[in-house]
């Protein structure tokens, strides 16, 4: 019975202090990969261009901590309740989604949903 207790604690242990360089590298437990500084670590078209991710610092660990506003967040490192992952229509390309109040998330959608459909809606440069 000891065993099989060292055994599943070191499992744990393992599992909460896995290395990564994206959230998919992650298990279902932690989905999130952040670096040392707490940033996440996504797998971008911006390709670290963006939002202050350095490059040089493409590996981190993963966690289950949720991303706060204005944090970047994707598919696997979710937003904390009430804001939503969104990436702002922008005539840059790509920049990363971050997490927006989500209010304000849905009033974006509605004005460009509105003005896709408009011929004379200008767009971002």
């Amino acid at each position: 019975m000891y065993g099989l207790f060292v055994v599943l604690v070191a499992v744990v242990a393992t599992a909460a202090t896995q290395s990564c360089h994206f959230g998919s590298h992650c298990p279902s437990s932690a989905t999130c990969c952040r670096n040392s500084l707490g940033e996440a670590l996504v797998d971008s078209p911006g390709f670290g261009h963006f939002g202050g991710i350095s490059l040089t610092d493409r590996s981190g660990q993963c966690t289950s901590q949720l991303s706060r506003e204005h944090q970047i967040c994707d598919s696997h490192c979710h937003c904390e309740p009430g804001y939503e992952c969104y990436t702002p229509m922008s005539g840059v390309c790509c920049p990363p989604a971050r997490c927006y109040n989500a209010t304000w998330v849905q009033q974006q959608k509605d004005y460009w949903q509105k003005c896709m459909a408009d011929p004379h809606c200008a767009l971002p440069p």
